[in-house]
């Protein structure tokens, strides 16, 4: 089995042209977390900020969809503030 991630985008063919292909759930998360914190140049979060829950099919490109979110962002608590996760990306099991 293979994941198959891409970054939450304006567009469709935008996210698609980035996607990557991963062996493990665990591989993608380290990725997700990697990516965002060389982007902000600093640990904006962690692993363990980010949950994955059932988004539904996307027929346009035969994905059963999981969204990737984060819950916290550095000092940042979504959830304690009563405020709704932050989708960054979506993935599938291929």
């Amino acid at each position: 089995m293979k994941i198959l991630y891409r970054p939450h985008r304006g567009q469709l063919s935008e996210a698609m042209a980035e996607l990557k292909e991963f062996n493990s759930v665990k591989a993608m998360l380290d990725y997700v977390v990697k990516k965002w914190n060389e982007i902000w140049g600093k640990d904006i979060f962690d692993i363990n900020d980010l949950f994955i829950k059932y988004y539904g099919y996307d027929e346009r490109i035969d994905w059963e969809t999981y969204v990737v979110c984060v819950g916290k962002m550095q000092n940042e608590n979504f959830l304690e503030k009563g405020l709704h996760p932050q989708a960054i990306g979506f993935m599938t099991f291929k």
